[in-house]
């Protein structure tokens, strides 16, 4: 669509609403950090930081937040969802998962609508018009749905993996469903359209407009922000939540990859690395994997999950 679509769209959405012209997501990741920083700094949007804490949020995330919107000068409105729900979600999940670990496991469900809903609610709430998403497609996975019966709906998708495997998932269900009373399921990906209309709030994806250029992510957000990778594991891949650790470690020992070997695949595709940069970096993955497991076993710990489930995964 290109950077002019962009701005030409953004035109009409500013001085719209009452304080702020849009609302953008962030997590303490690059590539939020790069959509905030331009919205403000480029297209001159008043913009509102919104971010959803789930109690798994990394110190390092964490101060790459503090540090964006003081540098950039914008409001941050931080949402907690119920602490003791998502972290009944996430331990019920990781049992549940070890009872049956040829399954795909459903270590995100406590966020997955809490995100985007959050954000509807937030807009919706403050009359912002425009939610406009930080995230890429190309760290969207696509194995699986490969996997399990798909839906457009993702609350729905959610539903039809709990009818799917009745003897595994319904401790999980009441719940997930608690979940979303807190947040409305709010759809923004699934559809062929660039601008999603929910109930009166237009949701919009960044890279959608302006592509995905990682080496000009990483330089804007160092050296405008000041943004930091992982500390422990050098990482910038999903630093915002201690929990992608975990899924990886599962996937990795299950299946021989994970979601991020699909996401150099893309980029590799895209013409963004080449596939020597990619082998590199999943090499110097692999030497860093004792500070990964020191993330899972802090995790484990918050969690207080000591028994034969954290074993097991630690033994994969």
């Amino acid at each position: 669509m290109g950077e002019g679509a962009l701005s030409e769209l953004l035109d009409k959405y500013r001085n719209k609403g009452r304080k702020y012209d849009c609302l953008v997501p962030v997590s303490g990741g690059k590539d939020s950090a790069f959509a905030l920083s331009k919205l403000k700094d480029v297209y001159r949007m008043r913009v509102l930081a919104f971010h959803y804490d789930s109690g798994f949020v990394s110190e390092q995330a964490v101060d790459n937040l503090k540090r964006m919107v003081q540098v950039l000068d914008v409001d941050l409105l931080t949402v907690r969802s119920s602490r003791s729900l998502q972290e009944k979600l996430l331990k019920k999940s990781i049992v549940t998962w070890c009872r049956n670990p040829d399954l795909i496991p459903l270590l995100c469900i406590g966020c997955q609508n809490a995100i985007e809903g959050g954000a509807f609610r937030v807009a919706k709430a403050e009359g912002i018009p425009l939610i406009v998403q930080g995230g890429s497609l190309l760290e969207e996975s696509l194995f699986k749905r490969k996997v399990t019966t798909y839906h457009s709906s993702r609350f729905v998708h959610t539903l039809l993996k709990f009818i799917k495997d009745p003897l595994y998932y319904p401790t999980l269900l009441p719940d997930y469903l608690r979940s979303n009373l807190e947040f409305p399921p709010v759809n923004t990906r699934k559809t062929t359209r660039s601008i999603v209309d929910f109930h009166g709030v237009h949701f919009i994806h960044f890279f959608d407009y302006t592509g995905y250029d990682e080496q000009k992510i990483l330089s804007t957000v160092k050296d405008r922000l000041g943004w930091k990778r992982e500390k422990e594991t050098g990482s910038t891949w999903h630093i915002d939540c201690e929990v992608h650790a975990l899924v990886d470690h599962i996937f990795q020992r299950r299946l021989g990859f994970t979601e991020k070997d699909e996401y150099y695949g893309r980029m590799i595709r895209e013409g963004i690395i080449d596939r020597q940069e990619a082998l590199r970096r999943i090499d110097e993955e692999k030497r860093n994997a004792i500070h990964v497991r020191k993330v899972i076993d802090r995790l484990f710990h918050k969690l207080e999950l000591f028994g034969s489930e954290r074993d097991y995964i630690m033994s994969l």
